[in-house]
């Protein structure tokens, strides 16, 4: 981890999850944008993470939603 990057073990840790489609869904639902590493595992940002984690419900959340994959 580093750069203010947030990577697949700290996510997978922090979620409690070992998967990379668990953590994925995880994300999702709190919404949390990520993005995929080299081998395809969910990583994000320091910033998106607590974004969704400190949201200010009085203003309106003009971020764009989490990507949907079927």
């Amino acid at each position: 981890m580093g750069g203010g990057l947030l990577d697949f073990a700290y996510l997978a840790k922090a979620s409690g999850r070992k998967r990379p489609s668990a953590v994925r869904r995880w994300l999702k639902s709190i919404g949390v944008h990520y993005f995929a590493d080299p081998d395809g595992r969910p990583m994000t940002t320091v910033d998106a993470f607590n974004r969704s984690l400190y949201r200010d419900a009085s203003r309106p959340d003009w971020s764009p939603p989490c990507s949907r994959r079927k």
